[in-house]
């Protein structure tokens, strides 16, 4: 009778310690996630979090096999031996735990900023232990293994603010280059994403097929790409008002002579 009074207290222990024991894991990762408005690196905030809810977790296992009757060095060596093993059967997830510290340490881009990695451009939007995620321009979530992204080049739109941008245009060869100089000029003089104290140019790049124009300036990062596609439309426009052509085609027709 003892001993059924003893395992039912231990039993009540053990559910009091999971029930503590997940509100105080989810009460620490929300009270470090209130701290991100006031933290200028949002990633490291979240990051943060992420460890401390996980470390919790392990705290609890351990109480709860401590409840059981398992002594404390059983634990530990078990502990031991299971870090190991899963450590070998799953490398790539601990190379994504590494890549996150990584970012966190190195901080090649915070949350908010707008980067290219890989086959993906968008914002960032949390850096978690294993994986950071980003929204692309289409409003799609992509989650990718730190681990990719501390081992690929990274573009970082957002470092400086400002965005250098391209735009690669092809012309009649007949065109005047003055009057599309000035038209284009204008159109950037103009456009209220350009950054008008950063240069500027409009420029010949090629004379292939009539004439390929460069147009370069700087956008502010918080409005790329859109700066750039709206930009792109302002000059699509300006240059069919202007009436600049673009270089014609030539169609070559195959015939059979019989």
């Amino acid at each position: 009778m003892f001993e059924i009074n003893t395992w039912i207290q231990k039993g009540i222990t053990i559910l009091i310690i999971l029930i503590v024991g997940w509100i105080v894991s989810r009460f620490v990762k929300s009270l470090i996630l209130r701290l991100i408005g006031k933290s200028p690196d949002q990633g490291a905030v979240t990051f943060l979090a992420s460890a401390a809810s996980l470390l919790i977790k392990i705290m609890v296992i351990v109480m709860i096999l401590e409840q059981l009757g398992v002594n404390s060095n059983v634990i530990v060596g078990a502990f031991s031996a299971c870090t190991l093993g899963i450590s070998l059967a799953l490398r790539s997830n601990m190379a994504d735990v590494a890549g996150g510290m990584q970012i966190i340490f190195t901080r090649p881009f915070l949350v908010g900023d707008f980067v290219k990695v890989l086959d993906h451009e968008g914002t960032i939007q949390r850096i978690e232990i294993m994986y950071t995620v980003m929204e692309t321009v289409s409003h799609t979530e992509v989650i990718i293994p730190n681990s990719k992204l501390v081992e690929n080049t990274i573009t970082n739109y957002s470092k400086d603010g400002k965005v250098f941008i391209h735009i690669p245009m092809t012309l009649s060869a007949g065109v005047d280059t003055e009057k599309v100089q000035a038209t284009f000029y204008q159109v950037m003089r103009e456009d209220p994403d350009v950054i008008q104290n950063e240069e500027m140019d409009v420029r010949i790049d090629s004379l292939e097929s009539g004439f390929r124009l460069g147009i370069y300036c700087a956008v502010h990062s918080d409005r790329y790409p859109k700066a750039e596609a709206d930009l792109k439309k302002r000059l699509q426009e300006a240059r069919i008002k202007a009436e600049i052509n673009l270089p014609s085609q030539t169609v070559i027709v195959h015939g059979q002579v019989n």
